[in-house]
């Protein structure tokens, strides 16, 4: 698929990139990056101190594969010959593999002491050269932190900001973050620096706040925030994230975004929304395979109840007619809302965190369960550059353990 073209964004929803002009340019593609979901690699594992990358002339597919015990704890001490993966239901060889281990040097350091807290542009994420540190070990993980406009005001707000300052509270010492928000820019650029990272938090409302006129509009008629002129048709998700999984796809180390949010539009009734959304979340999918992206959703609106209320189904009148098709209209909606948030994180091998009035207690885990995990890479069976989609499945020949890893990549075109 090919991507929106900037022509077609400013003939058709000007007011949208006006409102996106303080937002970071797309940041410059790093020398040696390659322009589809594949990587090149060797054909034997690289050092297990190394970051992990692979080189050759040889292109592969590439994933991170999570693999965890019964308690949710990473299983360690794998080896390729532990793993099967399949491309489209035929088992394909393990051309490359590396196992990474991101807990047991937690609290070490090296001769010169922990380094200085390093401030990164968000469009010139490190390379391997620059994170590779200087005692061979393990450059920690790329964490985005996205909180999403569909953040109801108020409470829900609240909470959000306690699960992106969870996040950054959980980062390791050599992990790196970056806080963004949907269509309003980049407030904190990729940083160790865990100040930066929650006065960014602090300062920003995530939520998509609605103007005076707007909000006397709402008398007379439903109005979405999520469809204003600041996020025209709902653009700015599947852009921002097609963003940060461009920005940090030249980065050997595992890359991992938190979306915060209470909903995600990639479809809609309307024909000048659909198809802009189509081409946006085609983008944000090809990026996301090229970066080897794992999202983790986290919302936090809190409980739901989607079930009908004993009132609306008690009488056979017009009224109470009228009120039951109004709930069957949100359950639907509340159903197609949570399947949505749980798409991408199904394709990543990421996470979906609903229904919970704590939902920050679940960020622990997450970066525990991340904490050692390997890199596959298999050379793929159709090499053939039609843009086709190819299913994945990860398994491992152990009983009792769970399996995280992509779901699928599109081949390049």
């Amino acid at each position: 698929m090919r991507r929106i073209s900037l022509i077609v964004l400013v003939l058709t929803c000007s007011t949208w990139l006006a409102a996106r002009t303080a937002s970071p340019q797309d940041p410059h593609r790093p020398e040696g990056q390659r322009p589809h979901g594949e990587t090149a690699t060797g054909q034997g594992a690289a050092s297990a101190q190394a970051p992990p990358t692979f080189r050759s002339g040889v292109a592969l597919v590439q994933m991170d594969v999570t693999v965890l015990d019964e308690d949710r704890r990473p299983v360690t001490g794998l080896t390729a010959a532990d793993f099967i993966v399949k491309e489209d239901g035929v088992e394909r060889p393990i051309a490359a593999f590396t196992p990474v281990d991101l807990s047991g040097g937690s609290a070490a350091v090296n001769a010169a002491g922990t380094p200085a807290a390093a401030t990164l542009p968000v469009a010139a994420t490190p390379t391997a050269a620059a994170t590779a540190r200087s005692d061979g070990s393990e450059p920690g993980r790329l964490v985005a932190i996205l909180m999403d406009r569909s953040t109801p005001p108020g409470e829900p707000t609240l909470v959000a900001k306690h699960i992106a300052n969870a996040v950054v509270d959980a980062l390791g010492p050599r992990d790196q973050a970056a806080v963004l928000y949907t269509g309003l820019g980049t407030p904190q650029e990729f940083t160790r620096d865990r100040a930066l990272l929650h006065a960014a938090i602090a300062k920003s409302d995530p939520s998509a706040v609605l103007s005076d006129d707007v909000m006397a509009m709402r008398e007379f008629q439903d109005v979405d925030p999520l469809q204003t002129g600041s996020c025209y048709c709902g653009l700015c998700v599947p852009e921002t994230i097609a963003h940060v999984a461009e920005t940090v796809q030249a980065a050997p180390q595992r890359k991992v975004l938190f979306f915060v949010g209470h909903d995600m539009e990639f479809q809609s009734a309307r024909d000048d929304c659909g198809f802009l959304l189509r081409k946006a979340r085609d983008r944000m999918v090809r990026a996301i395979d090229v970066a080897n992206l794992t999202v983790h959703v986290i919302d936090p609106s809190g409980l739901a109840n989607p079930l009908p209320s004993a009132q609306a189904s008690c009488c056979n009148t017009p009224f109470h007619r009228d009120m039951a098709q109004k709930e069957a209209a949100k359950i639907a909606d509340e159903n197609r809302r949570r399947a949505t948030l749980m798409t991408i994180p199904g394709y990543t091998g990421g996470r979906t965190v609903l229904s919970t009035n704590t939902p920050w207690a679940a960020v622990p885990g997450i970066f525990a369960e991340s904490a050692a995990y390997y890199v596959l890479a298999i050379q793929p069976g159709h090499p053939a550059a039609d843009g086709s989609y190819h299913r994945l499945e990860v398994k491992v020949k152990r009983r009792g353990v769970q399996v995280r890893a992509r779901e699928g990549y599109y081949a390049r075109k």
